[in-house]
């Protein structure tokens, strides 16, 4: 739980995920991200 509240503390996930229009978008940039 704490990696996935240190990668929703990052403001370009959060503006990446509020535009993200599909699922595959969303687990894209969770997966990207999350190697950071």
């Amino acid at each position: 739980l704490a990696a996935i509240a240190k990668l929703l503390n990052d403001r370009q996930v959060r503006e990446s995920l509020g535009t993200a229009t599909s699922a595959a978008e969303i687990l894209t940039i969770f997966q990207t991200r999350a190697g950071r």
